[in-house]
Protein backbone atom coordinates (compact mmCIF):
# COMPACT_ATOMS: atom_id res chain seq x y z
CA UNK A 1 0.00 0.00 0.00
CA UNK A 2 1.36 3.05 -1.19
CA UNK A 3 2.40 5.90 1.67
CA UNK A 4 -0.21 7.37 2.87
CA UNK A 5 -2.76 5.44 1.42
CA UNK A 6 -5.83 4.42 3.85
CA UNK A 7 -6.36 0.22 4.65
CA UNK A 8 -9.87 -0.50 2.93
CA UNK A 9 -12.01 -2.33 5.69
CA UNK A 10 -15.38 -3.71 5.63
CA UNK A 11 -18.20 -2.62 8.37
CA UNK A 12 -20.11 -5.51 9.43
CA UNK A 13 -24.34 -4.46 9.27
CA UNK A 14 -23.84 -4.28 13.26
CA UNK A 15 -21.81 -1.46 12.97
CA UNK A 16 -24.15 0.88 11.12
CA UNK A 17 -27.17 -0.25 13.22
CA UNK A 18 -25.14 0.70 16.34
CA UNK A 19 -24.80 4.36 15.27
CA UNK A 20 -28.44 4.48 15.12
CA UNK A 21 -29.88 2.31 17.75
CA UNK A 22 -27.74 2.88 20.58
CA UNK A 23 -25.64 5.21 23.05
CA UNK A 24 -23.65 3.31 24.70
CA UNK A 25 -19.97 2.02 24.05
CA UNK A 26 -20.97 0.24 21.10
CA UNK A 27 -22.25 3.18 19.34
CA UNK A 28 -18.95 5.43 20.36
CA UNK A 29 -17.01 2.45 18.39
CA UNK A 30 -18.89 2.79 15.53
CA UNK A 31 -18.83 6.50 15.25
CA UNK A 32 -14.77 5.93 16.16
CA UNK A 33 -14.56 3.86 12.85
CA UNK A 34 -16.79 6.73 10.72
CA UNK A 35 -14.41 9.33 12.27
CA UNK A 36 -11.17 7.38 11.21
CA UNK A 37 -12.53 6.75 7.78
CA UNK A 38 -13.89 10.31 7.23
CA UNK A 39 -10.12 10.95 8.53
CA UNK A 40 -8.74 9.49 5.59
CA UNK A 41 -7.28 6.51 7.96
CA UNK A 42 -10.02 4.07 6.36
CA UNK A 43 -11.62 3.59 2.95
CA UNK A 44 -14.71 1.55 3.80
CA UNK A 45 -16.13 -1.33 1.53
CA UNK A 46 -19.67 -1.36 1.51
CA UNK A 47 -21.79 -4.38 -0.48
CA UNK A 48 -25.34 -4.51 -1.12
CA UNK A 49 -25.71 -7.25 1.14
CA UNK A 50 -24.97 -4.96 4.00
CA UNK A 51 -27.77 -2.24 2.60
CA UNK A 52 -29.81 -5.12 2.10
CA UNK A 53 -29.13 -6.22 6.22
CA UNK A 54 -29.11 -2.95 7.25
CA UNK A 55 -32.66 -2.04 5.86
CA UNK A 56 -34.18 -5.73 7.39
CA UNK A 57 -32.46 -4.73 10.77
CA UNK A 58 -33.81 -0.93 11.27
CA UNK A 59 -37.32 -2.19 9.73
CA UNK A 60 -37.04 -5.05 12.38
CA UNK A 61 -36.04 -3.27 15.27
CA UNK A 62 -38.34 -0.55 15.24
CA UNK A 63 -41.96 -2.35 14.22
CA UNK A 64 -40.52 -4.59 17.85
CA UNK A 65 -39.68 -1.34 19.55
CA UNK A 66 -42.64 0.49 19.06
CA UNK A 67 -45.97 -0.01 19.98
CA UNK A 68 -48.65 0.60 17.20
CA UNK A 69 -52.68 -0.66 15.42
CA UNK A 70 -51.71 -1.49 12.04
CA UNK A 71 -55.47 -0.77 12.02
CA UNK A 72 -54.73 3.12 12.60
CA UNK A 73 -53.22 4.95 9.39
CA UNK A 74 -51.47 7.36 11.74
CA UNK A 75 -49.47 4.70 13.75
CA UNK A 76 -48.58 3.08 10.20
CA UNK A 77 -47.39 6.74 9.35
CA UNK A 78 -45.64 6.99 12.38
CA UNK A 79 -43.56 3.71 11.89
CA UNK A 80 -43.17 4.31 7.78
CA UNK A 81 -41.77 8.08 9.11
CA UNK A 82 -39.16 6.59 11.92
CA UNK A 83 -37.97 3.88 9.27
CA UNK A 84 -37.12 6.29 7.03
CA UNK A 85 -35.59 8.52 9.24
CA UNK A 86 -33.13 6.14 9.83
CA UNK A 87 -32.95 5.13 6.54
CA UNK A 88 -32.23 8.14 5.46
CA UNK A 89 -29.35 8.51 8.06
CA UNK A 90 -28.05 5.43 7.00
CA UNK A 91 -27.98 6.64 3.59
CA UNK A 92 -26.32 10.01 4.43
CA UNK A 93 -23.90 8.71 6.29
CA UNK A 94 -22.61 6.64 3.49
CA UNK A 95 -22.87 9.42 0.90
CA UNK A 96 -20.91 11.64 3.33
CA UNK A 97 -18.19 8.92 3.20
CA UNK A 98 -18.45 8.67 -0.59
CA UNK A 99 -17.99 12.51 -1.41
CA UNK A 100 -15.00 12.50 1.20
CA UNK A 101 -13.34 9.43 -0.92
CA UNK A 102 -13.73 7.55 2.05
CA UNK A 103 -16.45 4.86 0.99
CA UNK A 104 -16.67 1.81 -2.21
CA UNK A 105 -19.01 -0.20 -3.27
CA UNK A 106 -18.08 -3.88 -3.49
CA UNK A 107 -18.04 -5.43 -6.32
CA UNK A 108 -16.41 -8.68 -5.97
CA UNK A 109 -14.86 -11.35 -8.55
CA UNK A 110 -17.12 -14.22 -8.08
CA UNK A 111 -20.32 -14.94 -9.83
CA UNK A 112 -23.25 -15.19 -8.32
CA UNK A 113 -23.10 -19.39 -8.25
CA UNK A 114 -19.64 -19.60 -7.40
CA UNK A 115 -20.59 -16.47 -4.36
CA UNK A 116 -23.09 -19.77 -3.11
CA UNK A 117 -21.28 -22.42 -3.67
CA UNK A 118 -17.95 -21.03 -1.43
CA UNK A 119 -20.48 -20.27 1.13
CA UNK A 120 -21.65 -23.92 1.35
CA UNK A 121 -18.48 -25.44 1.10
CA UNK A 122 -17.35 -23.09 4.25
CA UNK A 123 -20.28 -23.47 6.15
CA UNK A 124 -19.82 -27.22 5.66
CA UNK A 125 -16.59 -27.11 6.88
CA UNK A 126 -17.11 -25.26 9.82
CA UNK A 127 -15.76 -27.10 13.12
CA UNK A 128 -18.93 -27.44 15.25
CA UNK A 129 -17.06 -27.86 18.50
CA UNK A 130 -15.61 -24.85 18.68
CA UNK A 131 -18.78 -23.57 18.14
CA UNK A 132 -21.05 -24.45 20.85
CA UNK A 133 -21.93 -23.04 23.85
CA UNK A 134 -23.78 -23.64 26.90
CA UNK A 135 -26.81 -21.64 27.41
CA UNK A 136 -27.23 -19.55 30.56
CA UNK A 137 -28.55 -22.06 33.15
CA UNK A 138 -29.62 -24.75 31.27
CA UNK A 139 -28.17 -28.06 30.89
CA UNK A 140 -28.35 -27.49 26.97
CA UNK A 141 -26.37 -26.34 24.45
CA UNK A 142 -26.82 -24.57 20.96
CA UNK A 143 -24.79 -23.54 17.67
CA UNK A 144 -23.75 -19.92 17.90
CA UNK A 145 -20.90 -20.04 15.09
CA UNK A 146 -20.79 -17.50 11.68
CA UNK A 147 -24.36 -18.00 9.85
CA UNK A 148 -24.62 -17.09 6.20
CA UNK A 149 -24.58 -13.55 6.57
CA UNK A 150 -21.49 -14.01 8.44
CA UNK A 151 -19.37 -16.67 5.93
CA UNK A 152 -21.05 -14.00 3.12
CA UNK A 153 -19.47 -10.92 4.50
CA UNK A 154 -16.38 -12.58 4.95
CA UNK A 155 -16.51 -13.29 1.46
CA UNK A 156 -17.35 -10.39 -0.03
CA UNK A 157 -14.55 -7.91 2.22
CA UNK A 158 -11.76 -10.77 1.48
CA UNK A 159 -13.01 -10.90 -2.68
CA UNK A 160 -12.86 -6.69 -2.25
CA UNK A 161 -9.16 -6.96 -1.08
CA UNK A 162 -10.39 -5.52 2.43
CA UNK A 163 -7.44 -5.55 5.59
CA UNK A 164 -10.05 -6.02 8.36
CA UNK A 165 -13.73 -6.40 8.70
CA UNK A 166 -14.91 -4.59 11.67
CA UNK A 167 -18.31 -6.32 14.08
CA UNK A 168 -19.81 -6.44 16.48
CA UNK A 169 -20.69 -9.66 15.97
CA UNK A 170 -18.94 -12.47 17.47
CA UNK A 171 -19.88 -15.57 15.41
CA UNK A 172 -16.97 -13.83 12.79
CA UNK A 173 -14.22 -15.06 15.40
CA UNK A 174 -14.02 -18.85 14.46
CA UNK A 175 -13.54 -17.65 10.26
CA UNK A 176 -10.17 -15.72 11.64
CA UNK A 177 -8.05 -18.48 11.23
CA UNK A 178 -9.62 -20.05 7.79
CA UNK A 179 -7.24 -20.08 4.30
CA UNK A 180 -10.31 -19.26 2.74
CA UNK A 181 -10.17 -15.93 4.62
CA UNK A 182 -5.91 -15.44 4.66
CA UNK A 183 -5.04 -12.06 5.18
CA UNK A 184 -8.51 -10.66 6.18
CA UNK A 185 -8.16 -9.75 9.95
CA UNK A 186 -11.89 -10.21 12.07
CA UNK A 187 -12.18 -7.43 14.53
CA UNK A 188 -14.94 -7.73 17.35
CA UNK A 189 -15.66 -4.48 18.79
CA UNK A 190 -16.31 -5.07 22.36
Amino acid sequence: MPEGASSIVYFDPSVWIAQFFTNDHYANQAHDLLDKTMSGKYTCMVSGLVILEVIHVIKTKITKEEKFDVQKDADIEFLENKINEKLNNFFMATDKLRKNNGLVYANPDLTVPAFFTKCENIMRKMDIKTNIYQRHLQNKYEYRGPGHWEVQHAIIAHQTNCTTLFTMDHGYISLDHMLEFKNLQFVVLD
